[in-house]
């Protein structure tokens, strides 16, 4: 798992299982569906799109910005929030 702070409740819990097939997949990483619609099976789509941080992107997929095991930043962040520059809020690292 990626180290960092703030961690994905799943991967914490070691329930790889609920993302990935143990041996063979049609998607990289084993992955059980391609990109948004494995987050989707758990985060609601509408209420993700409410968060202002999330209407500049369009189609583009959760990992561009989020790392869906660990990170260093609340929300699971790649990158320091604060670092932003499209205008939507900007939240702060994890203590």
């Amino acid at each position: 798992m990626t180290p960092g702070k703030v961690k994905h409740a799943p991967a914490a819990d070691g329930a790889c299982l609920d993302c990935h097939q143990p041996h063979a997949a049609a998607n990289p990483a084993l992955l059980k569906k391609a990109g948004v619609a494995l987050c989707y099976d758990c985060h609601d789509q509408q209420e993700v799109a409410k968060q202002a941080a999330h209407s500049p992107l369009g189609e583009a997929s959760c990992t561009t910005c989020h790392n869906p095991h660990s990170a260093g930043f609340k929300a699971l962040l790649k990158k320091n929030p604060a670092d932003r520059n499209d205008g939507t809020k900007a939240a702060r690292p994890s203590s």
